[in-house]
């Protein structure tokens, strides 16, 4: 709960979530996906990716088409009106990363983001 509070706060908002936060930050990031595609970046379950692409399509934040290469898949992009919208949260969202990182000393940061990287992937090799 802390965190949802803390982002609230810093983001001085309660109409984007977290997670449409990722989607927009991750469509933001790698241009128009499929739903597969990005519930996989995202890490989230298709059913819960519809739902909340339905909203986000509601308010403008996204766009969905038909995919070109399968159409009977859908693929959504980041709307212009979504852009602005991840802009405005980014600097809330960058200071509740150094809200939640200060209990670690600076030094010790970058490896618990790779531990917590690994825990978030876990196909990925551990070398």
């Amino acid at each position: 709960m802390r965190f949802k509070i803390l982002y609230e706060h810093l983001t001085a908002q309660n109409e984007i979530t977290p997670r449409q936060f990722g989607v927009l930050l991750t469509l933001h990031q790698c241009g128009t996906l499929t739903l597969t595609d990005l519930a996989r970046h995202i890490r989230v379950d298709r059913s819960t990716l519809g739902e909340m692409i339905g909203r986000m399509e509601e308010r403008s934040l996204i766009t969905k088409g038909i995919n070109e290469n399968d159409r009977r898949s859908a693929e959504v992009s980041l709307a212009l009106s979504g852009k602005n919208a991840l802009l405005e949260l980014v600097s809330g969202v960058s200071q509740l990363q150094t809200v939640l990182l200060a209990p670690l000393a600076t030094e010790d940061r970058p490896h618990f983001m790779r531990c917590m990287k690994l825990i978030a992937e876990p196909g990925i090799e551990r070398g």
